[in-house]
């Protein structure tokens, strides 16, 4: 179980690099759906 108060006082850079990979994922399926859509048409 986590421990809230834990996450509350978390550093920034114990947060930021979860939300950095986030971001790169979306931008890497960003792109996918992108070209996906120039192959097909």
């Amino acid at each position: 179980m986590l421990n809230i108060s834990a996450l509350r006082y978390a550093p920034a850079s114990a947060v930021l690099p979860y939300n950095f990979m986030e971001m790169l994922r979306s931008l890497v399926r960003y792109q996918e759906s992108v070209c996906h859509r120039l192959n097909t048409n």
